[in-house]
């Protein structure tokens, strides 16, 4: 399984959904996350990786084209993908991560 999410320097809920994310992956052993940056400027998001201490990979999406393939429209989006690579879930700001938590967690007992 796999989450991705695609954040900003700009987005103002990012800033609480990121933390959530770094929680979510230091609980949830084993599960792949990747967080992708939408700044113009890799540094931005490079920054912000800093800030919250992100542990998993953080990508820059040069050219918005991740964000395009995934129709992105709108910050923060998450994905879960099972392990077939069906996407299961998308969801938007979730400055706690509880929902994103529980659908993980339902994600992985075949739910």
């Amino acid at each position: 399984m796999v989450v991705v999410e695609f954040f900003a320097s700009y987005c103002e809920p990012c800033r609480h959904s990121l933390p959530a994310l770094q929680r979510l992956a230091e609980r949830e052993r084993g599960l792949q996350i990747i967080a992708i940056g939408e700044d113009e400027a890799r540094d931005k998001s490079a920054a912000m990786a800093v800030e919250f201490g992100l542990t998993m990979p953080v990508v820059h999406d040069v050219g918005n084209l991740l964000a395009a393939g995934f129709r992105v429209d709108g910050l923060p989006t998450t994905f879960v993908v099972d392990r077939q690579g069906v996407v299961r879930w998308i969801g938007g700001a979730d400055p706690s991560g509880r929902e994103l938590a529980r659908v993980v967690k339902a994600v992985r007992r075949g739910g």
